[in-house]
């Protein structure tokens, strides 16, 4: 599974860091939130479509990347990842409301 390249490779930054599954799809998920707020729309939008996938299969979903796992409530980066607002009202809907 393709994990979003956001994080820096230098070890100073990354002393003492765990790397296991869990824990780096948690500063991952901690790094796109910070995208996301950051960063225009279209620019999210165009970084995102990079890890689109044509399966919507629960099995190629990443924990805390893609959904939350003690609610399963899909992410802003799975939203950004699908390229466009389902009108569900979701709550990590990461689209404008003027989008349709």
């Amino acid at each position: 599974m393709d994990m979003p390249a956001l994080l820096p490779l230098d070890s100073s930054s990354n002393s003492g860091a765990c790397y296991c599954q869990r824990c780096l799809s948690k500063r991952v998920a901690a790094q796109l939130e910070r995208l996301i707020a950051s960063k225009p729309h279209t620019e999210v939008l165009a970084k995102a479509a990079l890890y689109r996938t044509q399966s919507s299969a629960k099995q190629g979903l990443l924990e805390y990347i893609d959904y939350h796992p003690k609610s399963e409530q899909l992410t802003a980066w799975y939203h950004l990842k699908r390229g466009y607002c389902c009108n569900n009202n979701c709550q990590h809907c990461p689209y404008p409301v003027d989008q349709d």
